[in-house]
């Protein structure tokens, strides 16, 4: 199996309003994306996930690029990976907001570790308040 050639990329369809429910709470970025260059990852045929269908444990670069805007001037926010539901503490970057409506876009890698059918998706915590966030852009890619 040629498993280390494994490599995917999702991007979002259009932008997409993620509602958070309180500040300093994680939520699964919202929105429609599509798949690029699937091998050995899949979707799940569901938006926002790339799943590792391979048959051997392997690491993985993954990279996400994010464009923003939000609710509320002078705002922090934090884009992460989670795997399998569940949050990884070396795929997190932050980002200081000053002007709501202003485009800000970030990017966050990490190397991880996967096994067949784990999957990775990218979550967001406004840690201010309760404003939502509108997500511009997206791609997450795993290689």
């Amino acid at each position: 199996y040629h498993d280390l050639n494994a490599q995917g990329m999702i991007s979002l369809s259009s932008s997409s309003t993620t509602t958070i429910a309180a500040a300093n709470t994680a939520v699964k970025v919202a929105g429609t994306t599509g798949s690029y260059e699937l091998f050995r990852f899949d979707t799940a045929s569901v938006s926002n996930r790339l799943r590792y269908i391979g048959m051997s444990n392997n690491s993985f670069l993954a990279t996400a690029t994010v464009t923003f805007t939000c609710a509320t001037n002078n705002t922090i926010w934090a884009f992460q990976f989670w795997k399998n539901g569940v949050k990884i503490p070396q795929g997190t970057a932050r980002v200081s907001k000053a002007v709501a409506t202003d485009f800000t876009s970030v990017s966050l890698s990490a190397i991880i570790g996967f096994q067949p059918n784990d999957y990775i998706e990218l979550y967001v915590t406004n840690a201010t308040d309760s404003s939502n966030v509108t997500i511009i852009d997206l791609t997450m890619t795993a290689k």
